[in-house]
């Protein structure tokens, strides 16, 4: 793809040296690909890069990275909202209705960004090691974040620990204070380890 910039219209425009004009191209693929490493040219090796990723896909997609940086930070169905605003942009009608939402978040020092991301939109599909530009290697699948075990048994079983260590405490105190001042505690009829 080629684009032509006409300074004499950028200038009508108000626009200065380093504004940019967004330009939308679609291009119908099976399965995209992100160019990350973009986004590293021309810096120091040590800068931070910092970006967002967001992906509409028919379906859920597999990525595929070729390197570390790359967090997937939400993998869901895209809500109504979301796909009637893209709706309501000029020549965007053609959206289905439904769609799946990715949201990445990059955060990778220039030098290590030498690498792209792959992106399978097909189920059973594989993401394409040339797209991400890595050898098997290198890649690094990019999955959805762990949901692990959840936190309310631990606590609930804490919280009940905590609870027997403090009735223990507490009848142990009472026996020892009772023995110790001639003992005061009321037990059974008859007698038995708290009567008098």
């Amino acid at each position: 793809m080629a684009a032509k910039f006409d300074a004499s219209r950028a200038e009508d425009l108000g626009q200065g040296a380093g504004d940019s004009t967004p330009i939308m191209a679609t291009i119908p693929t099976d399965d995209p690909w992100v160019p990350v490493r973009i986004l590293s040219l021309g810096l120091d090796g040590a800068r931070p890069v910092e970006a967002d990723v967001f992906l509409l896909t028919d379906d859920e997609p597999t990525l595929l990275a070729g390197g570390t940086g790359l967090t997937l930070e939400r993998s869901e169905e895209a809500d109504d909202l979301l796909l009637d605003d893209l709706r309501s942009d000029v020549n965007m009608g053609w959206m289905p209705e439904r769609m799946w939402f990715s949201y990445l978040s990059l955060d990778a020092p220039a030098a290590e960004l030498d690498y792209d991301l792959a992106v399978a939109a097909r189920p059973g599909v594989t993401p394409s090691l040339v797209d991400a530009g890595v050898p098997e290697a290198d890649a690094v699948p990019v999955l959805p974040p762990s949901e692990g075990l959840p936190v309310w048994p631990f606590a609930v079983a804490a919280v009940a620990g905590v609870g027997v260590l403090v009735v223990g405490w507490s009848r142990r105190n009472a026996v020892a204070g009772g023995a110790a001042f001639g003992g005061t505690g009321r037990g059974p009829a008859g007698g038995g380890p708290w009567s008098s």
